[in-house]
């Protein structure tokens, strides 16, 4: 999502993290009350996840900030299109 923000919006680092970590969050929010009211949750598992979730988040935004954008931005960039260009070689038939 990063990646498609920067790209495609120009957006700087920033804004986009923002951007990312609000659309993050209200599609989980949304997967966790589907799940929950089909009765699927493993509780045992998913608080402690949460909680990880919950502290990374926190942590990675303190971290974004001390980012230069426009390096932050292409760093994002290449990894994004090299992780593609990996995933459409390794998949590639023959």
């Amino acid at each position: 999502m990063l990646a498609l923000y920067l790209a495609v919006a120009n957006l700087e680092i920033h804004a986009a993290s923002g951007l990312r970590t609000v659309c993050a969050a209200a599609i989980n929010a949304l997967a966790v009350v589907i799940f929950a009211a089909r009765g699927v949750l493993d509780y045992k598992r998913g608080i402690p996840m949460l909680v990880a979730a919950i502290a990374g988040g926190y942590l990675g935004a303190h971290g974004v900030k001390r980012l230069d954008p426009q390096k932050a931005r292409l760093g994002i960039l290449i990894y994004a299109w090299a992780l593609t260009a990996y995933f459409f070689v390794r998949l590639a038939p023959g």
